[in-house]
């Protein structure tokens, strides 16, 4: 099986990182639109990346992951909680969660990852396209603003 999905994990993890390192409280604040802003955003990804790890642990502990679904309920129930976390602390966040799935990806069995993306779940391996999809986002915000 292609495992490219863990280089493209640790290269949006070290731009995840790059971003982190570079921005200014006023940046953490830059509004995304939807009542979002970047820190919101930063929480987000933790908090998906924390709900992935969960889901993949799930996964090579049971042979099987649930049926998953509702993921904009989840995140419109959630935005309020990201906003109130300080921004520094979702963006240390961000990282954190994304360095230990990577982590976990990159350290599961063939046969695991085989199983994971033959049962149509190549997004609990591959976090890149989840966390580039917010990267352009905060970065277009961020230059816009």
């Amino acid at each position: 099986m292609d495992n490219s999905y863990v280089t493209r994990n640790d290269e949006s993890r070290a731009r995840l990182r790059g971003l982190v390192a570079r921005v200014s409280e006023a940046d953490l604040a830059t509004s995304l639109g939807g009542g979002w802003t970047v820190s919101a955003a930063l929480a987000h990804l933790a908090f998906r990346d924390q709900y992935a790890s969960t889901r993949l642990e799930e996964w090579i502990r049971e042979g099987a992951l649930p049926a998953s679904g509702g993921y904009d309920a989840l995140n419109d129930a959630l935005v309020s909680q990201w906003l109130a976390i300080p921004p520094q602390e979702a963006a240390r966040l961000a990282v954190a969660a994304a360095e230990a799935l990577d982590q976990k990806v990159a350290a599961l069995a063939p046969d695991k990852a085989e199983a994971i993306a033959a049962a149509g779940r190549p997004r609990l391996l591959d976090r890149s396209k989840h966390r580039q999809e917010h990267l352009d986002q905060i970065e277009r915000a961020i230059a816009a603003g």
